[in-house]
């Protein structure tokens, strides 16, 4: 929304799977709609989880919605294949067309344009899952029906966020905290990069 973006789409999951894919297409369309923006069902197109098929579902949305500015995907993978297929319509990221990602994967900082994505932290999910496992063979029988992890947008260049703008979020939040920045280097006074 800040970006100015009101023509998006969605490269979703697996239309069959009922855990991810689910929860993250609730979710883009609970978002769109809060926001006012068009989420019907010729914004969607499954990917799979896929780079073949985030590439695949771009295509298919491209065909049908050529003045689309943005574009989120249910994974980096998606969001890879997605690229792919904009880049081949001659299309830019993030000059005409915005995309984002989730998941972060370790390879998203370093792809051309690095990969704004929505940090999932699988270290804590695979952690709390764990403990409910031990909790269970302990002999626990109530579980919560749904375990929620935090996640965070980490702001790259695919959605025309700029390496600058990303350093001053950190630098503005170092500040207000009175803090060093991260590596203990010591806050840049603002419109240093």
């Amino acid at each position: 929304q800040e970006h100015g973006h009101r023509d998006l789409a969605y490269v979703s999951g697996d239309p069959h799977d009922e855990g991810d894919s689910r929860v993250r297409l609730e979710a883009f369309h609970g978002v769109a709609g809060e926001l006012g923006l068009d989420h019907g069902p010729r914004r969607v197109e499954p990917g799979f989880h896929s780079v073949p098929g985030g590439y695949a579902a771009m295509k298919r949305l491209l065909e049908r919605r050529s003045r689309l500015t943005a574009v989120l995907a249910s994974n980096d993978n998606s969001a890879l294949g997605a690229m792919r297929a904009l880049a081949e319509s001659g299309r830019q990221v993030p000059d005409d067309v915005a995309v984002v990602g989730f998941d972060d994967q370790p390879w998203a900082a370093g792809y051309i344009p690095p990969l704004t994505t929505v940090h999932y932290p699988l270290a804590e999910a695979g952690r709390r899952a764990v403990e409910l496992l031990l909790a269970r063979i302990d002999g626990a029988t109530s579980e919560p029906d749904v375990l929620r992890v935090s996640t965070r947008l980490v702001g790259r260049r695919s959605c025309g966020c700029l390496p600058c703008e990303a350093s001053g979020a950190i630098r503005t939040a170092v500040e207000l905290e009175g803090g060093e920045a991260p590596g203990g280097a010591a806050a840049s006074p603002p419109g240093t990069v």
